[in-house]
């Protein structure tokens, strides 16, 4: 039997690093996406390809989904609180947290409809709690 194929964006980065790890994601061909190759060629040593983009690309995203045809998505790509402060910041904030991922779902809906996604964010699209704020 064929093993299926498992995407990962965000796969450098901090959750994506340790869930290369994880002995129920060795079932699948996994493939990660990314802005840039990371610094570091043994992070890539598990994955059966690399694709370097902007997912915030429509053209990007919808040519990651036809090459890998995941069966399933996990979407860790994105942008922490911290860099929503100023407004250039801001905008890429919203881009990198919204538009990606719309662009990865609209493609995914298009071209590999049948692929479970899992869609990981933070706190920081709650905003802040001023009332938690202040106790700290």
């Amino acid at each position: 039997m064929k093993p299926g194929s498992l995407l990962i964006t965000g796969v450098t980065g901090f959750v994506g690093r340790h869930l290369l790890s994880v002995p129920a994601a060795r079932r699948y061909r996994i493939f990660g996406a990314g802005r840039s190759r990371p610094s570091q060629k043994n992070r890539l040593s598990n994955l059966a390809g690399f694709y370097v983009g902007n997912l915030c690309d429509a053209s990007f995203a919808n040519r990651l989904i036809q090459t890998v045809k995941p069966d399933v998505i996990i979407h860790l790509a994105g942008r922490h609180a911290s860099s929503a402060r100023a407004s250039r910041q801001a905008r890429e904030f919203l881009s990198d947290n919204v538009v990606a991922p719309n662009r990865l779902l609209s493609a995914a809906a298009r071209f590999s409809p049948k692929a479970r996604n899992v869609i990981v964010g933070s706190s920081a699209e709650y905003g802040v709690s001023h009332s938690i704020r202040r106790r700290f």
